[in-house]
């Protein structure tokens, strides 16, 4: 089933109004914790994204035009008034998190590994106010593999990023 068998690995950064972006980091797949209060929870202030990577023929993962998912993202992020972040550190991130789960990613060439970006805010806060800018947030990734419905392989006409 689509979206129930995660890869082994997530990648994650804070950000706080304070200190801006800490240190990325891939690690194991874990449950989050947030106050029953997150805006994220409450407001739903949070944005995803969605995008691909493929093994080829040539064993080689690639990804799907990582930096336009990216630009997406961030230009989402900052029209809801959230904190954005460097699309190629952030395509980098997750390069390496392919490169770390890429016994996960499919050798079928009608199957991928779905990529789900996701910002979320982790600030906890009740109350009618003004349009909420959080304090704090989150920046995640997680990956699942898919089989598409198609038995049709691909042949590829787009830009690409190897990793």
């Amino acid at each position: 089933m689509f979206g129930k068998n995660f890869s082994d690995h997530m990648f994650e950064v804070q950000w706080s109004k304070e200190s801006g972006w800490e240190e990325p980091r891939i690690a194991p797949l874990h449950n989050l914790s947030l106050h029953p209060a997150a805006t994220s929870l409450q407001y739903a202030i949070e944005l995803f994204e969605g995008m691909k990577a493929f093994r080829g023929v040539d064993g080689k993962i690639r990804m799907f035009r990582p930096h336009h998912n990216m630009k997406r993202m961030r230009r989402s992020a900052k029209r809801a008034g959230l904190p954005t972040f460097d699309c190629d550190e952030f395509a980098r991130c997750i390069a390496k998190l392919m490169c770390v789960d890429r016994d996960w990613v499919p050798k079928s060439l009608t199957s991928s590994m779905y990529i789900r970006p996701t910002l979320i805010s982790t600030e906890p806060s009740i109350g009618v106010l003004p349009p909420i800018k959080p304090s704090s947030m989150s920046l995640l990734a997680l990956s699942v593999p898919i089989s598409h419905l198609e038995d049709s392989p691909r042949s590829p006409s787009w830009p690409t990023m190897s990793i």
